[in-house]
This record gives C-alpha cells, sequence and structure tokens, in this order.
C-alpha cells in the first residue's frame, strides 16, 4: 500500500459519460454550468479575498472537537463490492433493491480555480428545491428559511410544508471570520434525486449576518460523522445507510475540471464511467480525533514529490467542502514553488493538526467513501 499523499504528486503533475436513461429509483438532474473567471487585464487572478475567507472558515470548522465518544449507528452489510450505477444503463430490469441509488449532478463554479460544486435537494411536503454543497468536511445539514433576509436563495419555506416540525432546540453557526447565522434544530423530508428521508433533522437558519454565504449555494448537506454535528441530528446518508434504503452503503464522487459539465454525487453506488482501473482502500483514522471518528479521514506516511523521502506522517481528511490541498504550514514548504504556481494556489498551508484535501484533489481521484467499511477508496478520475 502507499500512502494517500503519495497521491499528491500525480494529482499536481496532471492536467486534466453519457446522460443515465431513465430508471425506476435512479435520477440524474441536469445543471447548467455557471463559470465565473477573475481577470486582470485579460490574465486570470486568483480571488484572494475567497481563498481568506476559506482559510477563516476551515479554522472554526475544524476546531471543534468532541469531547465524548458518538458510535456511528452500524449497518447490516450490502455486497462485497459498492453497486455500480453503470449496471443501469446497459439492463432493461432491476430489483428494487439495485433501483435505490441516486445521482446527483453538481455544477462547477470556476473562479481562477475550480471554487465549489454544489447541486440541488429538495425539503418538505409538498417538496421545494434548495441548493447545497455535499460537503464531506461537516455533518450538519443547513438550510435557510424564507425569513432569513441575507441567506443565499432558494430558501425554504417551512409554513408550506405539512411535514415541518421544530421543538426550537437553538442551531448557531459562528466563523472565525465573524461571519454567522442562526436558528432552530428542525426535521422534515428530505430528498436528493430520488432517495428521501423522513423526519430528517436538520439546521434551520432564520437570520445570517452579513458575508455568511457568498453562495452560489443556498445551503450545506453535511456527509461526515454524527460525532461532528452541532445539530445533534443524524446525517441525510448515514440514516439513508443505517435504514436499508441503499444498495451500498457508500457515496461516491466526481469533480470535472475548469467549469465542465459532469460533476457528480452518486448515493449508494459508484459510477465506473468516471475512473479507470481498480479502487484502492484506505481505512479511517479515528486515532487522529481521541478516537472518535468526525471526518473521513485517513492516515498518511507524509508528503512526496520526485521520488524525495516522506514528510512526517500526519493524518488527511478528504473534504469535498474545501477548495484547496492544505497541509500544515510546516509541510508545506516541501512543495516546491513552481508546482505551487502550477496549481494556481491549489496548495496552501495552515496551522491545523489535519492536513485537508480539497477540490483540487478530488478533482484527479475518484473518491468513494464506504462507511460500512470504515475507509475511503480513490481510483484514477477521467
Amino acid at each position: 500500500m502507499y500512502s494517500v499523499f503519495a497521491l499528491i504528486s500525480a494529482l499536481v503533475l496532471s492536467v486534466a459519460a453519457g446522460p443515465v436513461p431513465s430508471s425506476p429509483g435512479v435520477a440524474l438532474v441536469p445543471f447548467a454550468n455557471k463559470p465565473r473567471l477573475l481577470t486582470r487585464s485579460g490574465i486570470p487572478v486568483a480571488d484572494l479575498d475567497g481563498i481568506n475567507r476559506e482559510r477563516e472558515r476551515i479554522r472554526s470548522k475544524y476546531a471543534r472537537r468532541t469531547t465524548s465518544p458518538v458510535e456511528a449507528p452500524p449497518v447490516k452489510a450490502k455486497r462485497s463490492e459498492p453497486f455500480d450505477i453503470n449496471q443501469l444503463r446497459t439492463r432493461r430490469s432491476v430489483t428494487k433493491k439495485q433501483a435505490n441509488n441516486s445521482t446527483v449532478s453538481l455544477t462547477d463554479v470556476f473562479n481562477t480555480i475550480d471554487e465549489l460544486y454544489f447541486g440541488p435537494i429538495s425539503v418538505g411536503t409538498p417538496s421545494q428545491s434548495t441548493t447545497v454543497i455535499f460537503d464531506t468536511g461537516s455533518s450538519d445539514l443547513v438550510i435557510p428559511l424564507a425569513e432569513c433576509r441575507k441567506c443565499v436563495k432558494p430558501v425554504f419555506s417551512n409554513s408550506q410544508s405539512s411535514t415541518f416540525k421544530s421543538d426550537l432546540a437553538p442551531f448557531e453557526i459562528e466563523y472565525a471570520d465573524q461571519s454567522a447565522a442562526e436558528g432552530v434544530v428542525a426535521t422534515d423530508t428530505v430528498s436528493a434525486a430520488g432517495l428521501s428521508m423522513e423526519n430528517q433533522g436538520f439546521g434551520a437558519v432564520a437570520k445570517a449576518s452579513q458575508g455568511f454565504n457568498a453562495g452560489p449555494n443556498a445551503g450545506v448537506l453535511g456527509l461526515g460523522f454524527p460525532a461532528n454535528a452541532a445539530s445533534g441530528a443524524t446525517p441525510f446518508f448515514i440514516n439513508l445507510a443505517t435504514q436499508g434504503k441503499l444498495a451500498s452503503n457508500v457515496f461516491s464522487m466526481y469533480f470535472s475540471r475548469n467549469g465542465g459539465n459532469g460533476s457528480e454525487v452518486c448515493i449508494g453506488c459508484v459510477d465506473s464511467t468516471k475512473f479507470t482501473g481498480n479502487i484502492q482502500y484506505f481505512p479511517l483514522d479515528p486515532a487522529a480525533t481521541n478516537n472518535t471518528q468526525l471526518y473521513w479521514n485517513t492516515a498518511s506516511a507524509g508528503i512526496s514529490y520526485g521520488g524525495s523521502a516522506p514528510t512526517a506522517s500526519f493524518s488527511a481528511v478528504i473534504d469535498s467542502g474545501t477548495t484547496a490541498v492544505r497541509p500544515h504550514t510546516i509541510l508545506a514548504v516541501h512543495v516546491p514553488a513552481s508546482l505551487g504556481e502550477t496549481c494556481v494556489g491549489g496548495i496552501m498551508g495552515q496551522d491545523n493538526d489535519l492536513a485537508i484535501l480539497g477540490d483540487e484533489f478530488l478533482k484527479s481521484w475518484y473518491t468513494v467513501f464506504d462507511y460500512e467499511n470504515t475507509q475511503v477508496g480513490f481510483a484514477q478520475a477521467v
């Protein structure tokens, strides 16, 4: 086996499917690409304000550690290999369990670098559409309410939903850049491209400060572990897995490059049209977070470049809600300056005991998040 950071060399050196036919239980939601490119005299430049905002939010995102262990709910074993949604493109009939997969198309926001990826979900009865980042680095579902004046649309009108409930328990988020949001913990029916969960808990945001969310997504769908949920609610994906609603207890992600189309999250499945070769798996590393699984993090032997010896070992979080690759500042100095320039700021140091592999990493590697076997898998993305 080789370390996850052995993959970084391939990431920074690399330069980088047709539609799913209509099938029971499978939905591909089309989204128009919305590229944004900052330029100065026709030359692309980095969004420094955006980079600084993300740095502050990462500090807050990873500052909190749970003090008491919270066990992730167990699941029944499904299959030795994840279900491949590509089977539905070639087979005329499928069983009900095989059909219970969901592919959500993501929009790539391109702003000098691929800044973020977001997609649609629906909330309430009757359902109302909104947009979220599918964030593996957090665990809360955060949805803005219609009464929130400074929230990004589309917002959720809870008064129009017959299934909305709340005991008015407070929900608050505050970041190191002083932006914040507050509301209540609530429950309602939440769906992602055909997969639905009744009584899904989430943070219903009623008030937000200026700059809380610069958009274009309205909310966040956290895909991390229950111990890291500020709302105390079990995350959407884990609810689906523990209640037996998935053909495989995994979700997988593919991110396009340079504002291109084709980005997706496949819930309960993998998509073999999005990668080549075999998927190689790495066990999760709860020891890095006081033996409680908070994130999708795995142990790494260190950073290696051009055949050099690896740096000191550390734990790396696979975080789809972060743009850059962010090793500790001390480790970041091992990346040659010329290579960092090639990545347009894609590798940045940070003062955190956990390294973060964001979208700049994930664009090169099709990534499988395996809840049943507590591991993360990688294959070369197409």
